[in-house]
């Protein structure tokens, strides 16, 4: 294990994906399938598994969703949906298991009780998608991950995230957000606006050249004269 707080590419991966030891639930309209930390699949009616999950965590896709399904908020969530964010901020999915399943080749839940096999293997699939983030170097997971973490009461997949980056996990330490956050200065310098567009060519021809000749020389008080020369060098040009 490497102390520091970065995604230093020498730093050598673990081959083992570290997971929450947490219960897996998914619902629909009237059960819930619940996978517990033994490995024991249970279809329960929302009743049933409300006592269940009661100030506890629990994974799940997409937590308010859940919460409002099961009409009950009182436990915590490691959301599958929020991993998702944060590994491939810039992707989109269909915000389901099936979505992120697609999005991520993990194989599509068929069968109710498959579903929460499918958050298990979303969740080690998206950790070892940070694992080959070629892109950690201009934004920081380790260091973006320890400022959500708020020192352990934070983000709950902060830990796992410097796990899987083969870090050690200390909620005590100091980051500055400032510059964990700061991945604009990786950035291309830009203009604010539009470039100019280059000069035109369009030809002139020598009656309008003698109309703004005409034009220039007729601002103020006491307009000049044009003078042969000055028409000449006018239709020269």
């Amino acid at each position: 294990m490497h102390k520091g707080m970065s995604a230093d590419p020498a730093i050598l991966m673990p081959e083992h994906i570290a997971l929450p030891d947490v219960p897996a639930i998914f619902v629909n309209a009237e059960e819930c399938a619940l996978l517990t930390t033994d490995g024991e699949l249970q279809t329960l009616s929302h009743a049933e598994a409300i006592p269940l999950i009661r100030n506890t965590a629990v994974m799940v896709c997409h937590a308010p969703y859940t919460k409002a399904r099961l009409g009950f908020e009182e436990f915590f969530t490691f959301d599958v949906l929020e991993l998702f964010a944060f590994v491939h901020p810039a992707k989109f999915c269909v915000p389901t298991p099936v979505g992120l399943c697609r999005a991520l080749g993990c194989n599509v839940p068929t069968d109710f009780e498959d579903y929460t096999f499918a958050l298990m293997d979303i969740a080690r699939a998206l950790l070892s998608d940070l694992q080959k983030d070629a892109l950690s170097d201009k934004a920081d997971p380790v260091k973006i991950a320890g400022v959500m973490d708020l020192k352990g009461k934070g983000w709950p997949w902060a830990q796992y995230i410097f796990s899987a980056l083969g870090q050690d996990y200390n909620p005590e330490m100091d980051i500055s957000s400032r510059a964990a956050l700061n991945v604009w200065k990786h950035l291309p310098e830009w203009a604010d606006d539009a470039p100019e567009p280059p000069s035109s060519h369009d030809s002139v021809s020598e009656e309008e050249a003698a109309e703004k000749l005409q034009e220039l020389l007729s601002v103020g008080d006491q307009p000049a004269e044009i003078r042969p020369q000055q028409k000449s060098y006018t239709n020269a040009v």
